[in-house]
């Protein structure tokens, strides 16, 4: 069994999309905590949003290289020695469960479920994304 190692690009893109992801996926959670009333929308949202989109790929960048590094290290040591690791689905599972940990360490109040829900959900998707290319082929191919 042996790995391609073209995992860079992905690995990359999980890195410099963390941030922006973790702001979307906090405003979604926060837009779905005032259902079923209106979620009142303008044009100015997006002038705040997109500037705080662009800044948030700096902070980001920092925790992602970090946590992506780590997960991608680990998700491929195990996928080189067992092949139920070697699924974009069990590298997705590893990642929300890390995001988990991670949110459960904010306890439990209505104002922190926004950032829970974005560690958790950014977690899954950089995960599923640091997974990328990865293929793991057999010694015939």
């Amino acid at each position: 069994m042996y790995r391609r190692p073209d995992h860079a690009g992905s690995f990359l893109l999980a890195t410099f999309a963390a941030g922006p992801l973790f702001l979307i996926t906090m405003a979604l959670a926060a837009a779905y905590l005032q259902l079923p009333h209106p979620i009142p929308f303008d044009g100015t949202v997006l002038l705040i949003a997109l500037p705080a989109l662009a800044f948030s790929l700096i902070p980001g960048m920092v925790v992602g290289l970090l946590l992506n590094g780590l997960g991608t290290i680990v998700m491929t040591a195990l996928a080189d020695h067992f092949t139920w690791a070697r699924s974009a689905m069990a590298w997705t599972f590893a990642g929300a469960v890390a995001g988990f940990g991670m949110a459960r360490a904010f306890g439990s109040s209505p104002e922190v479920e926004p950032l829970q829900f974005a560690l958790v959900a950014t977690s899954a998707i950089c995960a599923w994304l640091c997974h990328g290319r990865l293929n793991w082929h057999d010694e015939e191919e």
